[in-house]
C-alpha cells in the first residue's frame, strides 16, 4: 500500500512530452514526372523527381536530419514509425542512414513502430495480407539487426478493435488512437492520459492531456514534415531539410525539458504510469482513420473523389477490385505450392506478395492520387498476377482452388439462381450512365442477388460520372465485420457522435437491420458502405470517374453467422475457378464470378443433411 501511495504521489503533476513520427517512403509511389504538368499545366521538370529520386529525399532530408537531432541529444525519446520497404531500401542504399537509426534504437532512445511491409491500405484487405506483411517486415528488421516496440500505429492512423486483437498475438500491447477518429467516433473532449483495451493499453495520439499525468504532444504527423518546414515529397527538389525548422524544434524541446517536461516513447510513459493509475477501457472502436471528419472515414480510398479530381481520372473500384482479386490468387499460388510440395518456388512466391502489398498502398486511391499512383499500384498487382502465372506454369493449373479448405479440385457445381424479385427496395442514381438491373434468388436459402450494369453516356464521356446504390437501413446498428477479424459485431449506433461513416468492410458484409445484411461482391465492386443515420440507409457511391461495368450485391436473411459464412463465400474464402489456355497456366481474371462458385463449407452452413452428398461433389 505505501509503495502504491508513493507511486500516486511520484505521478501527480508529472508530464510528459511524447512524438510520433510517421513516415512513408511510398508517399508518392512511381514518382513525381509528369507530375506538376498534369496537375497544374506547368512545365517544372526540374522538380520532377523519379521514385528513387523521392526515395532518398525522404530518407536524406527528412529522416536522417531527425535521427541527427536525437543523437545529439540523449535524454530525448521519441516513437518513429516506418514501413518494412523503407528499412529495406536504407539497408541497400542508405546503410549509414540504417546505422544512425539502430544506435537510436540500441540504446533505447528511439521506438521502432512497424507493422507493416508496405503503407498499405489493410483495413480493406484480407487477414492474410497483414499476415504475409508482418512476416516480410519481421524478416527484414532482424536482418537489419532492429527491434520493434509493442506500440501500434500505421499508414493514415488505420485503426479498430479487429487490430489489436490481430496484432496482440505478435506481442504488441500498446494502441496508438488518433484523436481525429476518437473525437469523430465519441465526441470525447475530456481525454484521459491512458486506456485499456483487450490485453493492452490505448493511448489518444495527437491529443494533450491535463490534469495530475499531463500529457503533451510535441508532434503526431508525417515524419517527412518535421525538419522541412511543413514541405512534403511533393514539393519535389524543394523537399530539403530546413535549417530554421531543426533549431526551432530543438529550441522548443529544449524548453520543454527545462521546464520539466519529460521527453518520453510512449512505451515508457505507459510503463510508468501503469503502476498508479488504472484506465478505463476504451470507448468502442469503429474502424477508422486518422482524420475522418475531412475524409468521411474510409470513403476518400474507396470511392470518393480526391483533391485533384477535376485533373485526374482516379480508379478507385478497378484498383481496390484488381488488388483484392490478385490478393486470392496470390494464395491460391500458396495453396499449390503447399499441396505440391513446390519449395522450390517459395521465392518467387515471396516476390509475389512482395508486389501485391505494395499495390495496395493507400496513396493510389487517396487524398490525391494522381495518374502515376494510380498506375503504380495497377502495375505491381499485375507484376504479381504475372509471378503467379509463372509459378502455376511450373506447377500444373487446376480447374478450380479452393482457398477455405486450402486444396485445388477439377470439378464443382455450384448452386443455382432464378429471377426473383429483389425482396427490399434499393435505388439506383447516376450521372454520365444509363443502367439495368438483374434479380435472382438463390435456389433453397434466403438469398438474393442483384447485378446493376452500367452503359457509359458518351456525351459524358470526358466529364464527372458518378453512380449511387442505396438501401435501407431498418435499425440504427452498425453491423459489420472488423477487419483482421473473422466475426460479426453488432453496435448501437446510439452510442456513437458521428450521422455518416464510410467503411471499408474487408469481407463485404455490412447488416441492414431485421436480420438483412447486404454483401458487396468484391470481384465487381469494392467501394465504402457509407451508414447514414440520419436517411436510415446504407449507400455505395463512386464519383472517381473509373469507368465501370457492373455492380453485384447479395441480399441475405437469417442468421449473423450464416451471413459471415455467405460474405466469406462469396470473396475473401471463395472457390476460384482456372481456365487453361494456350501458352498461358490460367487466363488473368478467370476467378471472376465468386458465384455461383459458392465454396463447399457453404453447402456445409445452409445444407447440413447433405455431407453425404458434398463428398461426391469432388470426385
Amino acid at each position: 500500500m505505501k509503495a502504491f501511495i508513493f507511486s500516486f504521489l511520484l505521478f501527480q503533476g508529472s508530464e510528459y512530452c511524447l512524438s510520433l513520427y510517421h513516415f512513408n517512403l511510398q508517399y508518392v509511389p512511381g514518382g513525381l514526372e509528369g507530375y506538376f504538368k498534369t496537375i497544374f499545366n506547368i512545365d517544372l521538370p526540374e522538380m520532377e523527381l523519379d521514385q528513387e529520386e523521392i526515395e532518398e529525399r525522404i530518407i536524406k532530408e527528412s529522416f536522417e536530419p531527425l535521427l541527427d537531432i536525437y543523437l545529439a541529444h540523449p535524454s530525448w525519446g521519441a516513437d518513429i514509425e516506418l514501413q518494412g520497404y523503407m528499412i529495406e531500401v536504407m539497408k541497400n542504399r542508405f546503410p549509414e542512414v540504417l546505422s544512425k537509426l539502430k544506435t537510436l534504437v540500441d540504446r533505447e532512445q528511439i521506438d521502432l513502430i512497424s507493422i507493416h511491409y508496405s503503407d498499405q491500405l489493410f483495413l480493406a484487405y484480407p487477414s492474410e495480407d497483414m499476415e504475409w506483411s508482418l512476416k516480410i517486415n519481421e524478416e527484414i528488421i532482424k536482418s537489419s539487426g532492429l527491434k520493434v516496440s509493442p506500440v501500434i500505429f500505421a499508414q493514415e492512423g488505420q485503426t479498430g478493435e479487429g487490430l489489436l486483437k490481430f496484432l496482440k498475438n505478435y506481442g504488441y500491447r500498446i494502441l496508438v488512437v488518433p484523436a481525429g477518429l476518437f473525437e469523430f467516433l465519441h465526441d470525447v473532449k475530456d481525454v484521459k492520459p491512458l486506456y485499456s483495451i483487450e490485453d493492452g493499453y490505448g493511448v489518444i495520439g495527437g491529443k494533450d492531456v491535463d490534469g495530475d499525468i499531463k500529457v503533451k504532444w510535441t508532434f503526431f504527423d508525417d515524419g517527412e514534415l518535421a525538419v522541412t518546414g511543413g514541405a512534403n515529397p511533393y514539393f519535389g527538389t524543394e523537399f530539403k531539410k530546413s535549417e530554421d525548422a531543426i533549431n526551432e524544434m530543438v529550441s522548443k524541446l529544449k524548453s520543454l525539458e527545462d521546464a520539466g517536461c519529460r521527453i518520453s516513447k510512449i512505451s515508457t510513459f505507459v510503463q510508468e504510469i501503469t503502476s498508479a493509475y488504472s484506465p478505463e477501457r476504451l470507448p468502442y472502436l469503429i474502424d477508422g482513420t486518422w482524420h475522418p471528419e475531412r475524409s468521411m472515414n474510409m470513403f476518400r480510398w474507396m470511392g470518393g473523389e480526391g483533391e485533384f479530381g477535376s485533373k485526374v481520372d482516379e480508379k478507385d473500384n478497378e484498383v481496390l477490385t484488381k488488388n483484392y482479386k490478385t490478393s486470392l490468387l496470390v494464395r491460391a499460388a500458396e495453396i499449390l505450392i503447399d499441396e505440391k510440395g513446390r519449395l522450390d518456388l517459395s521465392s518467387k512466391l515471396e516476390e509475389a506478395k512482395k508486389e501485391i502489398l505494395l499495390a495496395e498502398v493507400s496513396d493510389s486511391t487517396g487524398w490525391n492520387p494522381w495518374t502515376t499512383e494510380i498506375n503504380y499500384s495497377l502495375e505491381k498487382a499485375e507484376n504479381a498476377q504475372k509471378i503467379v502465372r509463372e509459378i502455376m506454369d511450373k506447377i500444373g493449373v487446376p480447374s478450380y482452388i479452393s482457398l477455405k479448405e486450402r486444396r485445388s479440385f477439377n470439378s464443382y457445381r455450384g448452386l443455382k439462381t432464378k429471377e426473383e424479385k429483389f425482396p427490399i427496395p434499393y435505388t439506383v442514381w447516376t450521372e454520365g450512365y444509363s443502367y439495368e438491373t438483374k434479380e435472382e434468388r438463390y435456389e433453397d436459402m434466403d438469398a438474393w442477388r442483384l447485378e446493376i450494369r452500367f452503359f457509359p453516356d458518351e456525351k459524358t464521356k470526358k466529364d464527372f460520372r458518378s453512380v449511387r446504390i442505396t438501401f435501407p437501413l431498418f435499425e440504427k446498428i452498425i453491423e459489420y465485420s472488423p477487419a483482421l477479424s473473422r466475426e460479426v459485431v453488432s453496435c448501437n449506433g446510439s452510442d456513437f457522435s458521428f450521422k455518416r461513416i464510410g467503411l471499408s468492410l474487408y469481407n463485404g458484409l455490412i447488416g441492414l437491420g431485421s436480420g438483412y445484411y447486404i454483401i458487396k461482391d468484391i470481384n465487381s465492386v469494392h467501394l465504402a458502405g457509407i451508414i447514414d443515420f440520419e436517411n436510415s440507409t446504407v449507400e455505395f457511391v463512386d464519383e472517381t470517374e473509373d469507368e465501370i461495368n457492373s455492380f453485384v450485391f447479395i441480399l441475405f436473411k437469417g442468421r449473423r453467422e450464416d451471413a459471415l459464412s455467405l460474405a466469406e463465400a462469396i470473396n475473401n474464402y471463395s472457390v476460384l475457378k482456372f481456365e487453361k489456355e494456350e501458352g498461358c497456366g490460367c487466363s488473368q481474371g478467370s476467378f471472376s464470378g465468386f458465384l455461383p462458385l459458392i465454396i463447399s463449407f457453404l453447402i456445409l452452413v445452409f445444407f447440413k443433411e447433405l455431407k453425404g452428398f458434398l463428398l461426391s461433389l469432388f470426385q
